[in-house]
Order: C-alpha cells, then sequence, then structure tokens
C-alpha cells in the first residue's frame, strides 16, 4: 500500500441515538516532502504531450477576440461539471438563466453550488497574487464553496476535528477512511511543504498529480473535498506558470471517466500503485487540455461565421454587432434586455433579434422565470449555437 492501516478507537453515534465506542482503521498516506522517484517511462512520454498540449492552448489564446467572455463561459462550464460529479443536477444552459422563483428547492441548492463555484474560482485567481498555495488559500477558498449552500453547517473554511468516510451510511460499512485529525496538522504541512519544494526536481504535473492524490486521500474537510480539489488542480497550473489563464476543464474529463478516476485513486492506496494514478493524472490533463483548444478553435470559427453573417444587414450592422457581443456575455436575452443593453426602442430590438433569427445566428426561444425552461416562442433569443460548444 501507499501508506499503512492505523487503528483508532472513537465514539460514534448509534441507530438508537445514542453513543458508543467504535474501534476501526484508518489509513495513513506516505508522506511526500522526502521524495518521489520515478520508475515508468510511460509516464515521461505522456508528459511531455500533455505539456506540449498546454504550451499550445496558451500560444493560440493570445489571438483569441473576446478572450474574457470565452475564459467565463469556460469556467461556468468547469463549476457545472465540477459540482455534477458531486451529485448536483444543474445543467450548462439553467446556469446561464435568470434566477428562476422555482419551487424545486433541491434544484435552487444545486444552482447555489454552482454559482458558489464559479465566485471561488474567480476568487482563487485573485488570491493567487496575494498568497501562496496554502493552508490559508485552500480555506479560504473552502469557506466561498459551501457558503450559504450544502455543507454550510460543516465548518466551511476550517480543516475538520472529526473522523470522517467515504461510502457507506456508518463508519462500520465506510468504503474508505482517511486519516484521523489529529494527523492532519503534519500531513498538511507536509503537502504544501511538497508543493514548494524546489529541491525535488519533479515536473511540475507529475508534483500535481502526488498532490491531488494525497489531498483526496487526506480528504481535510468535512465536506467539499472534491470541488475543492479540482479547483486547487486549476490553481497549481496557474501558480506554476502552466497556464496563463484559468481556461482549462479537467472535471469534463474526471466526470467522463469518473469510474477510472476513483479506481486509480482506491488502486494506489490498497496496492501502492502510485505511477499508474500519476499515468491517469497527466492524461487527463492532455485531454483537458485538448478539449479546451477544440473549443477555442471551434469559438473562433463561431466568431468569424457570425460576423460575416451580419454584414448581409447593410444599415443594422452595428446595432447587430453589438447585440452579438451581449450574446457571448449572455447567450440568452429577451427582448426587453436587448432593447435595455443596447438602448434602443422595443420594436427595434424585436426586429433586430428577428434579424438574427432569419440569418440563423440565434434560435427564439421564452424564459419561464416559474420553471426555468425554454420554449420556441419569440419573446426571447437563444444562442444556440454558442451554448453547444460548452455543454
Amino acid at each position: 500500500m501507499y501508506g499503512e492501516n492505523k487503528k483508532a478507537q472513537e465514539l460514534f453515534k448509534n441507530e438508537k441515538n445514542e453513543y458508543e465506542n467504535i474501534s476501526y482503521e484508518y489509513f495513513f498516506p506516505n508522506c511526500l516532502n522526502n521524495g518521489f522517484k520515478i520508475t515508468n517511462p510511460d509516464i515521461y512520454i505522456l508528459l511531455e504531450e500533455a505539456i506540449k498540449s498546454i504550451a499550445e492552448l496558451n500560444a493560440d489564446s493570445k489571438n483569441l477576440k473576446n478572450i474574457d467572455v470565452f475564459l467565463r463561459m469556460l469556467i461556468k462550464q468547469e463549476a457545472v461539471k465540477s459540482s455534477s460529479i458531486e451529485g448536483t443536477r444543474t445543467t450548462f444552459s439553467e446556469i446561464l438563466l435568470p434566477e428562476e422563483e422555482t419551487k424545486d428547492i433541491e434544484k435552487i441548492k444545486d444552482r447555489e453550488e454552482v454559482i458558489n463555484y464559479i465566485k471561488a474560482t474567480f476568487e482563487m485567481n485573485e488570491l493567487l497574487e496575494k498568497l501562496p498555495i496554502s493552508e490559508r488559500f485552500m480555506c479560504t477558498l473552502h469557506k466561498t464553496l459551501l457558503n450559504s449552500v450544502r455543507g454550510s453547517d460543516r465548518k466551511p473554511g476550517c480543516v475538520r476535528k472529526i473522523q470522517n468516510w467515504i461510502g457507506g451510511n456508518t463508519i462500520k460499512s465506510a468504503k474508505f477512511i482517511p486519516p484521523h485529525w489529529r494527523e492532519l496538522p503534519m500531513l498538511l504541512d507536509d503537502l504544501f511543504k511538497f508543493w514548494h519544494n524546489e529541491d525535488l526536481k519533479l515536473p511540475i504535473l507529475i508534483k500535481m498529480a502526488l498532490f491531488h492524490y494525497q489531498f483526496e486521500t487526506i480528504h481535510p474537510f468535512e465536506d467539499g473535498n472534491g470541488r475543492i480539489g479540482r479547483l486547487l488542480i486549476l490553481a497549481q497550473l496557474l501558480e506554476s506558470k502552466q497556464l496563463m489563464k484559468p481556461w482549462f476543464n479537467v472535471s469534463y474529463i474526471f466526470e467522463r471517466n469518473k469510474d477510472n478516476y476513483t479506481n486509480a485513486l482506491k488502486n494506489a492506496n490498497s496496492t501502492g500503485d502510485i505511477e499508474s494514478w500519476i499515468l491517469f493524472f497527466i492524461d487527463s490533463l492532455n485531454s483537458a487540455a485538448n478539449n479546451t483548444y477544440k473549443i477555442y478553435h471551434e469559438f473562433n470559427n463561431l466568431q468569424k461565421e457570425c460576423n460575416n453573417q451580419i454584414i448581409k444587414l447593410g444599415a443594422k450592422v452595428q446595432n447587430a454587432q453589438k447585440l452579438l457581443e451581449e450574446l457571448y456575455d449572455n447567450p440568452i436575452l429577451s427582448i426587453s434586455e436587448i432593447a435595455e443593453k443596447l438602448n434602443i426602442t422595443m420594436p427595434t430590438a424585436k426586429s433586430l433579434a428577428q434579424d438574427l433569427i432569419k440569418l440563423k445566428i440565434v434560435t427564439p426561444c421564452v424564459i419561464n422565470r416559474k420553471s426555468g425552461k425554454l420554449n420556441r416562442k419569440h419573446s426571447a433569443i437563444c444562442f444556440t449555437k454558442y451554448i453547444s460548444l460548452f455543454e
């Protein structure tokens, strides 16, 4: 095993709402800051591919028009995918709609969790200018992530001081028990020292793979560990200057390969085969870079296609271009919102929307603010081609 099992005994509530002493074994991983030697040459081959893919993404993005808009959409996509791994049901289209007055409490909670992830991503980008990746950095993001959503009663922003477990309704039926909370100060100190230890001479992406394995094994919070772990991947790519902007959707890859992701982590713990995990992690980063690169080029082509189409509108081109810019930021707009944003009359806004519908740039829809559903009517327009790039 890549670690050892240790025994503990603690009080837990039983089914009768009484406390009982329960003996159990928790997993204690090997410390990382002592160094790590790579023996599988396939890791370096894949590492080279991933570095090249990320470099190409950075290089091409310098010429992208509307780069900030593109970035915001990618962050929303990452938030939806990362949250869906934890069981939320909010779709990408739904997160683009105005806040609905729905009676579905669970759907409201799902949406709020995704919005908090978006907030935490932007906060992460700002924090990197002030703080190194550290326990304080991690806890600040965690507090934002769990603010006023499910898990807000489970010490947001604080490293746990209780025993947690993964799988099973009780610790007796748990599939995996992370380290005891008294071990966390030492393990977290080792984890962040490892990340900042330049003497180890490990390639950054390999350090990230080991860091993510260790973080998920430690499970330092009562709730929200998976989402924070994925946010830290993005933070590390930025802090190490591997990425110029936070345009990376590794959660899409993890979600698509969820079983392989969990199995690779379990296998590292049960057999000690940490190098298979490293291969999976680096391959996921490579796939994420290629996926973002693909979306980037599709977005670039879509902008050119739309610009060529609106030239046909003659005197209306200027307003059409303004509307198009608004749609890149808000792909679902009502006629009244178009009129307000472009400072034009309602009839002019409706006419302009009809022009874009005829050019097949947008599709007609209606925003039902109670259900959040879209129907084929003319009270709003939907930039469907654009949304589909991120879905």
